[in-house]
């Protein structure tokens, strides 16, 4: 990961979690927009440290990382402590 790749955080206040994606993930390129209003996608973050912040932010209970594009990472080595 280079330090000015772009990062974007996926938030669902109906199941409490917050995703952590690369903004090259399919994801983030196939994101539609919420018309209930119950989650959202927060970003571009860079680095990788200020969306780390950004995602523990959210306050939703689970906070992760995407498995499809971050699939080395955990969660907990990114987060702040």
């Amino acid at each position: 990961m280079n330090s000015t790749e772009a990062y974007f955080i996926y938030s669902d206040d109906v199941t409490r979690k917050a995703v952590l994606h690369r903004a090259g993930c399919n994801y983030v390129r196939t994101r539609k927009p919420d018309l209930r209003g119950d989650n959202r996608w927060l970003g571009p973050f860079a680095p990788l440290s200020r969306a780390a912040i950004a995602l523990k932010n959210t306050g939703q209970r689970l906070a992760s990382v995407c498995r499809v594009c971050l699939p080395n990472l955990e969660a907990d080595d990114v987060m702040p402590k």
